[in-house]
């Protein structure tokens, strides 16, 4: 992508401005983040490890949540959200979800897309 613009799908500018605005969601006394990466790690339950697309990463909030030895693929068009000190087993990809979602390539497992569409 040569240019981000802002839309509907992904309204922060910067990491600062993510970390300020975006609200915690908390069910039963437990984050979204934790629901969800507790969902996740059912889907792999079987294997040994395995790659997660992340659609909408953003920071990666959820990452902190998932086990070393998943491989995570970080999808997100707006490269200022992008964290610096991710962990190394997360790589980013600035792309459009949708546009990862039509030419997913096969070595991806599991596609989570939840703050993006939350």
């Amino acid at each position: 992508m040569t240019e981000f613009r802002m839309s509907k799908y992904a309204p922060y500018r910067s990491v600062e401005e993510y970390n300020l605005l975006r609200p915690d969601y908390i069910f039963e006394g437990r984050s979204a983040e934790q629901w969800v990466a507790e969902s996740i790690c059912q889907c792999f339950e079987e294997t040994a490890g395995g790659t997660l697309a992340e659609c909408g990463a953003g920071p990666g909030p959820l990452w902190q949540h998932l086990p070393n030895n998943l491989n995570i693929l970080a999808v997100e068009p707006n490269h200022s959200l992008w964290t610096p000190d991710c962990p190394p087993q997360v790589t980013y990809r600035e792309q459009d979800g949708f546009r990862f979602l039509a030419e997913a390539p096969d070595q991806v497992d599991v596609i989570a897309w939840m703050w993006a569409l939350n």
